[in-house]
């Protein structure tokens, strides 16, 4: 049998998490209760049906002893008696990268289906990267949506009480030169973003002398713009106005970075999809270079935007956060071939 767990013998972090629980009484014997159980589904039961596999825990997690007293099923605990949000980030790879310590972060090798499983840093230890081609997916329409193809899989997969995205070089939170990492933002500084409010979007891209349609234009293929247009009158028209807003102004929320609660995750997702499907019988990528096939997600970020103003009109609290590069940004090159597709008309050709 396994020894139970309390919280005079739980290591600081847990007992730092549940130090303010009202409930801790419950708390201690849900504790219990857990460490005799003998199966992740015994687990599973004693959490109230909270489904470890969908909150990206592997079986060996949920069972080991040293689970009990980690701060991840501190949390789902907390969650269950109502002092605790759970926030579930996921950061969007393709190659072999360091990760966030955090726990709120969940590394998703997106496009990985048909590919072997790619691992990263974490803490100074090997991890093995969840992937988007379980459960219900997109995987295979990663050369043409990017990240978009993780979005689907957590809007699908996971059960959070927010749920985010972020890219393996770029995250939420202030670069630290000493351990550039490290500067990620935090779960319990999430968590007290959302006190008031409800989405978190980076903080503004500008482009001062140009509107997002007219870059979108200089830049790439102009008739993606147009028809996007038409397929939101169609699906949606209630979004068209907000759209063209969106396109009409010299910034936006860019990178489809963002963390929300997840009943707005939801009702993004089933706005954003069946534009895009629609748009995938109407755009043909055939011939087009991998750079160029990736359109899909760069008219998302648009979508987003318009997304935005339409929630913000709804009463929905929208609060910018600061982000930052893990990479050394090539600026003199990314202002040199803006200013190039703008007054010579020259396509971008690949990303910096």
């Amino acid at each position: 049998m396994r020894p139970s767990v309390n919280l005079q013998t739980a290591r600081p972090e847990f007992v730092i998490r549940v130090a303010d629980l009202r409930a801790a009484s419950v708390l201690n014997e849900r504790l219990r209760e857990f460490s005799t159980a003998t199966s992740r589904q015994e687990r599973e039961r004693v959490c109230g049906g909270y489904n470890f596999g969908r909150a990206g825990l592997t079986a060996a997690e949920c069972n080991c002893n040293e689970f009990v007293t980690h701060r991840r099923f501190c949390g789902i605990l907390q969650r269950i008696v109502g002092n605790y949000m759970e926030i579930r980030v996921i950061v969007a790879a393709h190659k072999p990268y360091r990760m966030p310590t955090d726990p709120m972060y969940l590394p998703l090798f997106v496009g990985s289906a048909g590919k072997e499983n790619i691992s990263g840093t974490r803490g100074g230890a090997l991890e093995v990267f969840a992937r988007d081609d379980r459960g219900e997916n997109i995987s295979a329409k990663n050369p043409n949506f990017c990240e978009l193809t993780g979005v689907y899989w957590a809007w699908k997969n996971l059960n959070a009480d927010a749920v985010g995205l972020a890219h393996y070089r770029r995250h939420f939170g202030h670069a630290n030169k000493k351990d550039i990492m490290s500067g990620a933002l935090k779960e319990t500084e999430a968590e007290k973003l959302f006190e008031t409010a409800d989405i978190l979007v980076p903080k503004k891209r500008r482009y001062f002398i140009e509107t997002l349609a007219s870059h979108y234009s200089h830049t790439h293929d102009a008739k993606h713009l147009e028809l996007a247009g038409k397929a939101i009158e169609r699906i949606c028209p209630e979004y068209t106005d907000a759209y063209k807003k969106a396109i009409g102004r010299t910034w936006g929320y860019m990178f489809n970075m963002f963390i929300m609660r997840k009943k707005y995750l939801d009702e993004y997702c089933e706005f954003l999809f069946p534009i895009l499907f629609e748009l995938e019988n109407e755009i043909s990528t055939e011939g087009l270079s991998a750079f160029d096939a990736r359109l899909f997600g760069r008219i998302s970020e648009l979508l987003f935007n318009a997304f935005i103003i339409v929630k913000k009109e709804q009463g929905v609290k929208v609060t910018e956060v600061p982000m930052f590069s893990t990479e050394k940004v090539p600026w003199g090159k990314k202002i040199l071939a803006f200013l190039m597709a703008k007054f010579s008309g020259k396509k971008y050709k690949g990303s910096f």
